[in-house]
């Protein structure tokens, strides 16, 4: 899937302020055994934004997360709120 040329800077700012910030609050990776589960990290972000649809969950280490927490991107169902992803917020890597 290629990004839409709007979507690069706007990815890249993302990267070097919110991503940047998140990872920033971490001192260390949270180990596997104690990461918060897949579902709870959804739906603790549906709750953040009811009405919008699931688009993608980055996991903890990849592109478009830190190494702890998972990010949760979400969509309208509205020309101005189908694009680009909106961030549901993280949630934290740490169970409980």
């Amino acid at each position: 899937m290629e990004s839409a040329p709007l979507a690069v800077p706007i990815i890249a700012h993302w990267k070097n302020t919110a991503r940047a910030d998140l990872a920033a609050a971490y001192d260390a990776p949270v180990a596997l055994n104690e990461r918060a589960s897949l579902d709870a990290a959804v739906e603790r972000a549906r709750e953040a934004l009811p009405g919008h649809q699931l688009q993608f969950v980055a996991f903890p280490g990849s592109d478009y997360s830190t190494d702890n927490p998972y990010a949760v991107f979400f969509h309208g169902d509205t020309p101005l709120t189908t694009p680009p992803a909106t961030p549901g917020g993280t949630v934290s890597g740490h169970s409980g």
